[in-house]
């Protein structure tokens, strides 16, 4: 009995050992992947958010963190510190003026902590454009917990040519104040197999659950908006 325990524990290390090595490649991966992006920072032109984000990112950043480090450090913020909910631009409420759209609605986001998929979104991919990760905001279907669809945003980087989601509205809806479990952070659409829905895949879907003519109309606007904003709607 105590050679066949004396094999189960050593046999639980191992498998520990390796699953702990596994794990920290792939973190790892994910690390040299960020970093080995070379793109020149787009930044934003909007003097109100140039101010606020430079004033967010002198308390994120120090000088020795890498782009994989700033890249994380915005996902993470941009959860912690933002609830979900309707957030309607009003800039000129405010005596503020913003170039697009996008860059207020981001401004909106970032000052108040309130969102929603589209505002996480578009808040994070005006991150991703000022640190130099080429980014734009995805519409369509997410899954549900029942198997059901529902509209949604999520931002999609482009790195070596390959789509990596990052999700920070689905990964706060997951984490629910707790750990951040990076499960929609530079994921692949095959390490995600169902969660996300685009074109006429997701038009389809949502003629299946019966909600295309609302789908039309969702879709419809993001068009309109994107038509002014340089691809961002809210």
């Amino acid at each position: 009995m105590r050679r066949k325990r004396g094999r189960l524990i050593a046999c639980t290390l191992i498998l520990a050992l390796m699953m702990g090595t596994w794990v920290e490649a792939k973190g790892n991966g994910t690390v040299q992947l960020i970093n080995s992006v070379q793109t020149e920072p787009k930044g934003v032109a909007s003097p109100p958010l140039i101010n606020l984000m430079n004033g967010l990112f002198s308390q994120l950043f120090t000088p020795d963190m890498t782009k994989y480090d700033q890249v994380k450090a915005c996902y993470d913020w941009l959860i912690q510190n933002t609830e979900y909910g309707f957030c309607v631009v009003a800039p000129q409420d405010a005596g503020l003026e913003f170039t697009t759209y996008a860059e207020g609605m981001a401004y909106m986001v970032i000052k108040n902590h309130f969102g929603d998929c589209i505002g996480y979104s578009i808040a994070f991919a005006k991150m991703l454009d000022a640190i130099g990760v080429d980014c734009y905001v995805q519409y369509g279907l997410t899954s549900k917990k029942d198997g059901s669809h529902t509209t949604h945003a999520w931002v999609v980087a482009v790195i070596d040519g390959r789509e990596y989601i990052f999700d920070p509205q689905i990964e706060d809806n997951i984490a629910k104040g707790g750990n951040i479990g990076y499960y929609r952070f530079c994921k692949e659409y095959g390490e995600v197999p169902g969660k996300y829905l685009t074109g006429e895949a997701a038009l389809q879907c949502a003629y299946s659950e019966n909600f295309a003519d609302f789908y039309n109309i969702w879709l419809a606007g993001v068009m309109e908006q994107e038509n002014r904003t340089e691809g961002y709607f809210y």
